[in-house]
């Protein structure tokens, strides 16, 4: 079980407490809006939000050829963040132009490749 000091758990709580303040109280307080009104907005945002990322997340994770590398007998991953970040990044638009950007952005990432000597994609 993790322990949490004193400290994390007063800057959660108060995080919590800031963000309902804004998110709902606020709203309440400023507009002229009806408790049921604020409360669906604050509910909608947070469905779309949601399925938003589903969206976007759940393909990488249900794709027959993903990658999920387990660590050593040590607990660790034989390889760096950047290396296992692109390892298991699942690139869907390799043929579409405008992934161009985030095709040369993607070796940036990886600090011990020079990507002088990569050819011009």
């Amino acid at each position: 079980m993790v322990e949490y000091t004193k400290a994390r758990v007063f800057i959660f709580v108060l995080s919590k407490i800031l963000y309902y303040t804004y998110a709902l109280a606020l709203p309440l307080m400023i507009s002229a809006c009806s408790w049921q009104i604020v409360l669906l907005g604050f509910v909608f945002v947070h469905v779309t939000a949601s399925l938003s990322a589903a969206i976007a997340l759940f393909p990488a994770h249900l794709y027959e050829d993903s990658i999920f590398p387990t660590p050593n007998e040590q607990g660790e991953m034989d390889t760096t963040w950047a290396e296992h970040q692109m390892s298991v990044t699942m690139d869907f638009g390799t043929r579409d132009a405008m992934c161009f950007f985030k095709r040369v952005n993607q070796f940036n990432i990886i600090t011990n490749i020079n990507t002088i000597n990569f050819r011009p994609l």
